[in-house]
């Protein structure tokens, strides 16, 4: 089985999400990935969700996204819960995946009490999504600064129990945490089932120390193949392990994101057509 080819939700902004239904159909997409929780904000249900999905003739993506759990005991109980209403509703689409972001601590790195709190609750929802018959995948993700993005990965491969987890790399988001994203994907080969396609304008950023919120921070991302990703050395890494799950393109902001969507696919299918 070959690679397949999704586009997410996220860099759509508020246009409506048949129109990115739309694109992902009209563009030859697998499917679309999507964040329920953000859903939810904007229609009445998932179940308005569901009539587009069926307008639009367009099949969910197996994985759905549902950020970083909270660490205190009112929040994690949200957490748990979601975990399983959205873990249910990915199932009733023929999914089998969940994605949670990384989790920083009050202050960027985690103390020793913030870490041993996210120990239980990667542990809680973990228990929440296998209930309902779905796989945790664990998101690295911009957090603070990009040395603490870099800090909290590394924390975090060591503390997950992966036997139970598996990972979704993002490979923007590895850029942002100063990692080079080939070798780390082959480093990691045999926990990779999900992967969320970004490219970043630049590999080294002044004062990586220095915080820097994420709306300030997505203006380095730009289409895949137009930025420093070197996507064909990691799609070869992944075909090489034996990776025949889904490559998603998440744009996370672009000022047009048809074109974008466009232009990504286009620069991905001759590397996964080989």
């Amino acid at each position: 089985m070959t690679i397949r080819l999704g586009l997410h939700m996220c860099g759509w902004g508020a246009q409506p999400l048949p129109d990115l239904l739309g694109a992902a159909r009209q563009l030859g997409y697998d499917g679309v990935e999507l964040a329920p929780a953000w859903l939810e904000k904007t229609y009445d249900g998932l179940g308005e969700v569901d009539r587009f999905l069926a307008q639009e003739r367009v099949p969910l993506a197996p994985a759905v996204f549902v950020g970083g759990p909270r660490i205190d005991a009112v929040g994690l109980a949200r957490s748990v819960d979601q975990t399983r209403r959205y873990a249910r509703w990915a199932r009733e689409h023929g999914g089998d995946r969940v994605i949670f972001s990384t989790v920083p601590g009050k202050d960027g790195c985690r103390t020793d009490e913030e870490r041993e709190r996210l120990r239980r609750a990667w542990d809680a929802v973990a228990e929440a999504a296998t209930s309902e018959g779905c796989t945790p995948l664990y998101h690295n993700h911009y957090v603070v600064s990009h040395e603490v993005s870099r800090a909290l990965l590394e924390e975090d491969m060591e503390l997950l129990d992966w036997p139970v987890w598996k990972l979704c790399v993002d490979t923007g988001h590895l850029v942002l945490a100063l990692q080079d994203p080939v070798p780390f994907v082959e480093k990691w080969a045999d926990r990779i089932a999900w992967v969320h396609g970004k490219d970043v304008r630049v590999s080294t950023f002044a004062k990586p120390e220095e915080p820097r919120p994420m709306a300030g921070i997505v203006s380095h991302f730009t289409s895949l193949g137009s930025g420093v990703v070197d996507f064909a050395g990691i799609i070869a890494v992944l075909q090489q392990a034996g990776y025949d799950e889904w490559l998603v393109v998440e744009q996370d902001a672009s000022p047009d994101p048809y074109a974008t969507s466009k232009a990504s696919r286009q620069h991905l299918l001759p590397l996964i057509d080989v």
